[in-house]
């Protein structure tokens, strides 16, 4: 997984990096992918800092901006 380049997107369009909280439509606009998708990977336990407001997702942006930032892709099923 990585992140969709900042030029892709007018600077409007690009989420802001400071943000507490991120919706999964802003998220899916870092990671260059759709809200659905993101919903997916959610399932998957493919992003951290994940919370529900109702059954809207809602991500902890300490906790998911280091992620994105880092490039870091999860493994795909961990055994355990």
């Amino acid at each position: 997984m990585q992140a969709g380049s900042p030029t892709s997107m007018s600077p409007e369009d690009q989420p802001q990096l400071d943000k507490a909280v991120y919706t999964a439509e802003e998220v899916g606009r870092l990671l260059g992918c759709s809200p659905k998708a993101v919903y997916a990977k959610v399932s998957r336990g493919q992003l951290p800092g994940v919370f529900r407001v109702g059954r809207s997702l809602r991500f902890r942006g300490r906790e998911l901006l280091p992620f994105i930032l880092e490039g870091r892709a999860p493994s795909p099923r961990r055994s355990r």
